[in-house]
This record gives structure tokens, sequence and C-alpha cells, in this order.
């Protein structure tokens, strides 16, 4: 996503040099993204990469952005305390941006239904998802504007194909687990779940998972 912003970025002020902070626990991850950024992004583009948690990152200055694309997830028990950071770091006139799925989409009941068989204790606090960050947002007193996706669903053809190594990657993340060390009958039940679930379309076999884009924009 971060490769997409820059370029929409680049496509709304083409005049403006930009200063694009990265944080992003993994290190690996974030060299991947600061190496391709460095072969692709236009030489008006300066990127500053943090290995830091987001929970730990302490901005030096204010932002014009801030976004978080389907990043909320992951920081259990913070969210709340990231919103309110964020949008401290806003410059005048600024916006936080955030894409967030639904929590009545696929990925959500699909987990649901393995929440007592597989280590979900890293979500301390539940599953964050649009309806979530409506509730912090309004706790915090943030007026924000929302598109919704409803359309949105996830290709999730090759978790049937047998031996499929996007079909393992994808179960990996749909579950947001690790399932090559499950054991048989754990993922043959995640299989049987997830054709429960999913929806055909022509030859392809869809998750539901509608998103949303939520903006908060700073006073000028």
């Amino acid at each position: 996503f971060d490769m997409q912003m820059i370029a929409a970025l680049r496509a709304a002020f083409p005049s403006s040099s930009i200063d694009y902070t990265a944080v992003e626990p993994n290190e690996a991850q974030l060299a991947r993204f600061v190496e391709r950024a460095r072969h692709e992004a236009p030489a008006e583009v300066q990127i500053s990469a943090h290995p830091l948690r987001a929970e730990d990152y302490r901005p030096e200055g204010r932002f014009d952005l801030v976004h978080y694309i389907h990043a909320l997830y992951h920081m259990p028990a913070s969210e709340e305390r990231l919103l309110r950071e964020a949008l401290a770091a806003l410059a005048p006139g600024g916006r936080l941006l955030i894409a967030l799925s639904a929590e009545q989409g696929g990925i959500y009941q699909l987990m649901g239904r393995f929440w007592d068989r597989i280590d979900y204790s890293f979500f301390t606090s539940g599953l964050f998802g649009q309806e979530s960050l409506r509730a912090a947002l309004d706790q915090i007193g943030a007026p924000y504007r929302a598109e919704i996706y409803p359309e949105v669903a996830i290709d999730v053809s090759a978790c049937f194909v047998p031996a499929s190594p996007l079909g393992q990657h994808l179960l990996n993340f749909l579950l947001q687990a690790d399932l090559a060390q499950a054991p048989a009958d754990l993922r043959q039940d995640v299989l049987a779940a997830l054709d429960e679930l999913a929806y055909t379309a022509g030859a392809r076999r869809l998750l539901a998972h509608p998103s949303g884009v939520f903006v908060v924009q700073a006073a000028a």
C-alpha cells in the first residue's frame, strides 16, 4: 500500500516534495520497502524508515497525512491511544486516513469459528474492525467521514488447490496463524469452514471482505 500511497500523493501534489515516514517493526519487510522505494519513488520523495512498533514511535514533527491501511488489527489494546496520538501529530488541516474491514466480514467469521482451537491470545481485546473504529472515534469525539465498500471480496480459490503455495499463504493470512504445522484435522476443518463461508462467482471462490475508508481532518 505504501507505494500506491506515494504514487497517489505525487499525482495529487506533482509540484511538492514529499517526506514519507514508514514505521514497521518487521525489519526485513521495512528493508524491502525502502529498497523498492529507492528504485521506484521519484527523487522528490524522501523516505524515513523506523524499525519500531507504532506504539513505540514518537514523531518529531507534524504530518499532513497519517495513514493506517489495514493495520490497526495488529495493535490490540492500543487502538484508541494510537488514534489519539495520530490526531495529535497532524498539522493544521492534516488528515488521518484509516482503512479497515467490517467485523461481519468473512475473515472475522472464519477466525471466530476457531477462536478456541488457534492461539489468538495476541488479540487481547478482540478483533478491531469498522464497528470498533466508529466506537473509538465517537469516544474520542473525532468527527469523521466514511466510505464503505460492501462488495469487496478476496479470491480464495487457491486455498482449495492441494499443495498450492499461494493457497497455504492465503490460509495463513485468513486465519492470522501459521497452519503449516497445524494438525491435519484442524486444517481440514478450516477448509470446510472456508468452503461454507465462501461463495462461487464463475470459476472463482470468493470470501466477502467488506471494507471501508475513514477520514478525520484536523482543524485548519
